[in-house]
């Protein structure tokens, strides 16, 4: 019996674009990577051949600078999108949002998101976006932990909306195991992931992926 002929991948030009989550040089100077100890141990690393596409370019950009706790307002003011303008349009942008910061403001989570999308549709209209809806916070420091959490994840679940509203599909982590037991997963400061935190995340990225 022959085998079955190899099923060829769609190539294409894939972009990170994260907060210090999403980018080993940013988050090596923000925060301590404890068991994170190169960029081959950040999630998107890991996503390895395991992407339903054979990637061709690959770039992450941290845009933590530039992330939603800013109030400007404007076309993709909370994602520095301008930093893209005149690149070479990207085949699929994975958008992870910035973990839940307990000092941000939730409102501008929703705007931030919508006016990323709809300038990014303008900017490139080929390109597949994919977002990607952080894990929750343990919101470590916050005196009112309930009340925050409550309007994170409202934040979270009506930027989810409005993505799906617009035909993009959203990989929500606070569903995955990072979640769940996010002792085990993220580090002491209750909202980066350590090494085994980033391997579930791009175990259940993988998985989501259509």
């Amino acid at each position: 019996m022959e085998a079955a002929p190899e099923v060829q991948k769609e190539s294409v030009r894939l972009v990170v674009m994260g907060d210090s989550m999403s980018d080993f040089a940013e988050a090596h100077g923000t925060y301590p990577l404890g068991n994170v100890t190169d960029e081959s141990t950040m999630w998107y690393s890991l996503l390895g051949d395991r992407l339903p596409w054979a990637v061709e370019s690959f770039e992450a950009f941290t845009l933590s600078d530039v992330g939603y706790t800013q109030t400007e307002s404007g076309p993709g003011a909370f994602w520095g999108w301008n930093y893209f303008v005149g690149q070479t349009a990207p085949d699929v942008i994975l958008l992870a949002l910035g973990m839940d910061d307990p000092w941000s403001d939730p409102a501008a989570i929703e705007n931030g998101l919508v006016a990323t999308l709809d300038t990014l549709g303008q900017l490139w209209p080929e390109t597949r976006v994919i977002v990607i809806i952080p894990p929750e916070s343990d919101f470590n420091g916050v005196t009112n932990i309930e009340g925050t959490r409550a309007a994170f994840n409202a934040a979270w679940d009506q930027a989810a909306e409005a993505a799906s509203e617009r035909g993009v599909q959203v990989i929500d982590l606070r569903k995955c195991t990072v979640s769940r037991y996010a002792k085990l997963y993220m580090l002491d400061d209750g909202r980066h992931p350590n090494a085994a935190g980033m391997k579930a995340i791009a175990d259940y990225i993988v998985n989501q992926l259509k």
